[in-house]
This record gives C-alpha cells, structure tokens and sequence, in this order.
C-alpha cells in the first residue's frame, strides 16, 4: 500500500516571516497549495481527499494529516499497514542554488528539505514508513497519464513552479514516461496569469477564473500589443514572460514587484478589491485569455511536432483553464486530456504513482474521482423542524428533486463519496433549473454570494449532450473545459451558457454515475430537458462540503430551497407543501410498473 500526499507544512507562515511588510495580496505567492492524500492498494486507488475538505481552509497548505488519516479509514487500512510514502516535491540537493539568498537558504531550511516531511509525517503518525520525495512535474505528469487512459501521450505540464521548472513536455510511450524538454520560472504562465489576477484586484492563486469568466465581456484588441510583449513565443517551444525577468533586490525575490510595477505602467493601476469591476478590467482579462491560449498553442503544437504523438495529457495549476482547453482540444492536437484534478492536488495521486507501476494503475483507473467518504447523515437530523422524510429509494429522491427543480427550487445534494478534485461532479453539487437565466442570477448572488459575470456549468446526459453542445475531443466527464453551445441550448437551458457563447459541460453516463443520470432523466421526464445547471455545495469563501453536517451548514447559509443529504430530505417552510407533494407524486410512480427512460443506454 502507498500513500501520497501534497502541500508544503509551513510554507505561508514562512512566507509572511520572510516579507512582513507586504501586502496580503503579495502574501499569495508561496509554493505549496492544496494539500491532499491519496492511497492505493494493490495498484489500485481507492481513496483520495483535500485537506482543505476537513479543516474548511480552502487551498490549504498545511500537513494534510486528516486527510491521510480519513483516506486509511475509507481503505481499512492503519498507517503501519504502509510500505511506502510519496511527497509531491523533490528539493533534495538544491540547497547550494539559494546560497546568494539567505531567505531562500532559510526557507529551505525551514520549508523545503524533504527531510522535514519525513519528521512531520512522524509527528502526525509516530511512524514513518519508507518516504519518496518526488520531483513536482514528475507527479502531476505521472497522474496525468493515468487519468487520460492512453498507450502513447504528448505530456505538457505549465503551473507556477515545480523545484526549479515552471513548463516541462514529457513523452509517454511503452510504459514509461521520459521528460523531453523544461523551461525554468521564466516560462511561468501560471505565475503570469496570477499576477494580472492580482492586478486585477483578487488573489493570485485562488481567484484565476474569475480572470477567465470576466474575459467573455472583453475586447482582447485594446491590450493585445501589451501581452504579446509580456509572452515571447520562443523558437524552442517554449515561452518567455519577460516582465519576470526584471531586475529585483535578492531579499524580495517572490513579491513580484517589478512584475506588477510593468503591469501597472502598461495597463494602468491595479483595481482595488472594493471598486466595481469597468470594462477596462474586463479587457485586460480578455487580452490576458487570449495570450495564454495563444502560448499554450505554441507550446502544445510543438510538443506535438517533437514527440510524433497526438494524443496530449495536460496538467499543473494552468491546465484548469478549462476556456483555453476547450479552444485548443482538436486544434493544438489530436485530443486534450486533463484530469480531474490537474493542480497541486492531484500531485498526491501522482506522486504515488511515481513510486507504483504506472502502466497497471493506469489499467484500473476509476472513470469519476469519487474517492472521498459519503456524508452519513447524524440521527439528529430527523428531528428538525425542517425534516421532510427518509427516502432509501433513489429513484424516489430523483423524482422529488426534479419535481421541485422543475417549479424553481434550487437544490443541494450530497450523496456518495465525495469528489477529489475542484469540481462538483454531482455527489456535492447545488442544481437549479437551467432554463431561465433568473436560476444564474440568484445562484450566483444570494446563494453562492459571488460576481455576476461568472458562468455557472450545465450537467447533461451523455447521449443527449452533442444535441446542446458542440463536444471538443477532451475529457468532459469531469468539467475540464468548455464546449461551444449550439443554438438548441441558447434557447432551451440559457442559465448555463456564458456570454461568449460557451458553457464548462459536465456529461453523465448512465452506467457510470446512475445517480446523477436519473435525476437528470426524470427532469427530461418533465421538461423535456435532460440538463441541469450545476456548482459546488458551498458558499463563497469555504471549500465544498464534505460530510452531511457540512452540507446541513451550506443549505441554512446559502438559503437552498430543499436538501438531499445522504437519504434525508430537508425543505424550507416556503417550500414543504410541494416537496410532500413531489414526494407522494415519486411513491405512487414508484410502485407503477417501470417503463424505459428517455435514451436509455
């Protein structure tokens, strides 16, 4: 059994030691987000979680011992029963390159040694099994290729940082991954993106798409001269982010600041976080989307041309642009495939594959990454006011929630393991009617609590998505880019479709989430609409829920009109009437003679 595991213990309290005097915005720039944990078992995953699910910190960085802890206990399995452990950095040996530094030889000391992961793991635990620190485009690499299911892949990874390189292409072929070609920090297109994030008021590191959902109301023409001279295409494949190549004190290296003093004197001042948003900052966005998508086409086409393979895995923290994924999915190359969780993440599972055969694990990969526990609902729970019933039946749970969806109730559902990754794949999701834009407008103000221009995503059955969308040759089971939305979708399910025209697909297949599948049968069933608009069961600024006390929480404070949770339906005073209804309506349908569903498959 291998347990791998992500995040950087220490590593922001370090970083605001190192900088006491910057900004809260220039504090996001430390290594080390999204701790996790994995583990598999004969080659098999069979479990996987965020920290950041448990301690309700979102992008937490801090040892994810509970999230090792709760991956044990869904594998039955105790930590001594481990025979090895993974680490999603190597910095092993780098310590000479920091000597001109002495914040960066401390930060070291203090942060990076692989050998402090080994004395933390001791300290959560009281054991250490034999530890593997593995290089970080290695494991995002390593779990790329599992999660895309191929023989022979182009392998492109572009994030902030690893150890040293910022972009790497690997090729896959005959079982074994080897690194073609790197390019150091200056390549960073995920530092470029952060930082016009920043400049554009929200966190660099956290708030990217909004940079991505803002850049649909842009007009990329006005600041196209200005990121073209930001990223120089190079001859070799590779970018160069010139404003990260300006002078800077060796002490302040990592705030960043000759790069925002460029952005500034070529794009104006920074937007403060409490002014409105102006069509300026909307065309900053559109030009910025638009240079990354240009670079990851230089970058991707090359890889392609060098390696002779088609067929591109692509992973790190800039694969979650899932606009520029959908745009290059079949243009760039041949297929696009982006796991479910492409960040830091999902290095977890990488770095434990890095230790595994990577050509068996990647044999029994699981379709959906529902790896996390199933919200088991207290025995309180019954004895609230707001308790409709308990319903084992699911297809009487499917027939309420789209009774109820049908008449404009916006629903939480938390049922099954939880997803590992950002997205909300059904299991964790909050659904609303796509119909009428008016479900967009009060998902995204009163309940998600968050800016109108953000998209919100539709779920569809599979056999019926290439009717509302045109598919891209990419991964859509788990939300990892865009499709372009034809015009039957404009008319019938506008809530999920942006401004630009396109919507983040998630597609259902039947004998993989049935779940899912029928809830959105039974809504095609009334409508004549197999979709539904879907997002994460949270409220802004916590992570998506995890247990059923969690989603209990996310339904009184965002005022969801009714809630799933594991068998257990709850429904707001406004709306039980109806949902008792919907429910007697579901019992009675349920003890009818079965019929076929719509497409069935």
């Amino acid at each position: 059994m291998v347990v791998g595991y992500s995040g950087l213990h220490g590593s922001a309290e370090h970083y605001r030691w190192s900088f006491p005097g910057a900004s809260a915005a220039e504090h996001r720039h430390f290594q080390g987000y999204d701790a996790a944990a994995a583990v598999f078992v004969d080659g098999h995953l069979v479990a996987a979680g965020q920290q950041e699910r448990w301690s309700g910190r979102k992008f937490d960085h801090a040892f994810p011992g509970t999230a090792v802890h709760q991956c044990l206990r869904l594998a039955g399995l105790s930590i001594t029963d481990v025979h090895a452990v993974a680490h999603n950095f190597d910095h092993g040996g780098l310590r000479k390159l920091y000597a001109r530094n002495p914040l960066a030889v401390d930060r070291y000391d203090a942060v990076l040694d692989p050998c402090l992961q080994g004395r933390w793991f001791g300290e959560h635990f009281g054991h250490v099994p034999p530890f593997f620190p593995v290089r970080h485009h290695i494991a995002h690499a390593t779990y790329a290729v599992a999660a895309a299911g191929r023989d022979r892949l182009t392998v492109v990874i572009a994030d902030g940082l690893g150890e040293t390189d910022a972009l790497t292409v690997f090729a896959y072929r005959d079982g074994r991954l080897d690194r073609v070609r790197s390019w150091p920090w200056r390549a960073s297109l995920g530092l470029y993106y952060s930082l016009v994030t920043q400049h554009l008021g929200w966190l660099a590191n956290s708030d990217e798409y909004k940079v991505m959902g803002l850049a649909a109301y842009g007009d990329p023409d006005r600041y196209r001269q200005v990121f073209d001279d930001a990223v120089v295409l190079r001859d070799d494949g590779g970018v160069d982010v010139t404003f990260l190549g300006l002078p800077d004190e060796p002490a302040l290296r990592g705030l960043h600041r000759p790069a925002s003093a460029w952005l500034i004197d070529h794009l104006g001042t920074t937007r403060m976080p409490n002014v409105s948003v102006e069509q300026r900052h909307a065309d900053v966005a559109a030009a910025a989307q638009q240079r990354l998508e240009q670079a990851l086409r230089h970058v991707i086409t090359a890889a392609v041309t060098e390696t002779g393979i088609g067929d591109v895995a692509f992973g790190g923290g800039v694969a979650l642009n899932c606009l520029a994924v959908g745009r290059l999915a079949g243009r760039a190359c041949d297929t696009l495939l982006v796991p479910p969780a492409p960040g830091d993440d999902g290095t977890a599972i990488g770095a434990a594959l890095a230790v595994l055969d990577l050509d068996a694990a990647s044999a029994s990969w699981p379709p959906l990454p529902l790896l996390g526990p199933a919200p088991k609902a207290p025995i309180a729970l019954a004895n609230r006011s707001d308790h409709i019933a308990a319903v084992a039946d699911p297809q009487v749970r499917a027939h309420v929630g789209a009774q109820v969806l049908a008449a404009g109730a916006v629903v939480g559902w938390a049922h099954g393991p939880m997803e590992f990754g950002p997205r909300a794949l059904g299991n964790r999701s909050i659904f609303a009617d796509p119909r009428t834009k008016a479900s967009r407008e009060r998902v995204n103000r009163a309940i998600k609590q968050r800016e109108d221009f953000r998209p919100l995503a539709p779920v569809v059955k599979a056999e019926a998505a290439p009717r509302y969308f045109d598919l891209p040759p990419a991964q859509l089971r788990h939300m990892t880019a865009v499709a372009r939305a034809r015009p039957t979708a404009l008319h019938d399910v506008p809530a999920v479709v942006h401004a630009d025209g396109t919507a983040r697909v998630q597609i259902v297949h039947r004998a993989e989430h049935a779940v899912l599948w029928h809830l959105l049968d039974a809504f095609e069933e009334l409508t004549g609409v197999p979709v539904l608009l879907n997002t994460s069961l949270n409220v802004n600024g916590r992570p998506m829920a995890c247990t059923a006390e969690d989603a209990v929480a996310t339904y009184e404070a965002g005022a969801l009109d009714l809630l799933v949770v594991d068998n257990h339906i709850l429904a707001t005073t406004a709306w039980r009437p109806r949902v008792m209804d919907a429910l007697r309506r579901a019992v009675t349908g349920a003890e009818r003679q079965p019929r076929a569903s719509r497409g069935e498959v």
